[in-house]
């Protein structure tokens, strides 16, 4: 994950980031909580497929669905341990 490695870079020059997040960060939240950073959180969250249809259902993979249910729930995780900032771009 880049954020991670940003954060490695900016300890290694004594710098602190503030990082752009990409709004998957719900999936690794351990380690960015242990950054320290602050990040900045994007609300544009994944809109829905269209599986209505069985034939193009099957096209959208169980990942993406899982991410379209999640994302929403990245910024209540940074709540508990993580200075972030909202930003609707």
């Amino acid at each position: 994950m880049e954020r991670l490695r940003a954060n490695r870079i900016a300890e290694e020059f004594g710098a602190k980031y503030i990082i752009k997040g990409g709004g998957n960060e719900y999936q690794r939240i351990k380690e960015i909580a242990d950054t320290k950073a602050t990040f900045i959180l994007s609300v544009n969250f994944p809109t829905a497929m269209d599986v209505e249809d069985p034939n193009d259902a099957r096209f959208v993979s169980l990942a993406d669905m899982k991410h379209w249910e999640l994302a929403p729930t990245n910024p209540g995780a940074f709540e508990k341990a993580i200075s972030f900032l909202l930003n609707h771009c």
